[in-house]
């Protein structure tokens, strides 16, 4: 078993710190913004999906193609797993 840092723990470890960051330089702590965006019908709406989507996946109890978290991820894998680099085409 790995340590706890050496795995995803350091990723939650820079995530809060990005929380905790931004709520002390930022004009408006990512806790009010939640409460605001909650008063609105169409905000509850969203958070509500983006929410749930969430809990569904740090709980695994979504299929693996349809968590939203996922799928991106593995989009942008694939093209490491064949040994390339993800290039982006200007137009």
């Amino acid at each position: 078993m790995r340590p706890w840092f050496k795995g995803g723990g350091a990723g939650w470890l820079v995530v809060g710190t990005v929380v905790v960051a931004w709520d002390v330089v930022a004009p408006e702590t990512l806790s009010a913004a939640f409460q605001r965006a909650r008063s609105s019908p169409v905000g509850f709406a969203v958070l509500v999906v983006a929410w749930g989507a969430l809990t569904g996946h740090l709980f695994q109890v979504l299929p693996g193609r349809a968590d939203p978290f996922n799928a991106p991820v593995d989009l942008a894998r694939l093209p490491l797993r064949r040994g390339r680099t993800l290039t982006v085409q200007s137009a």
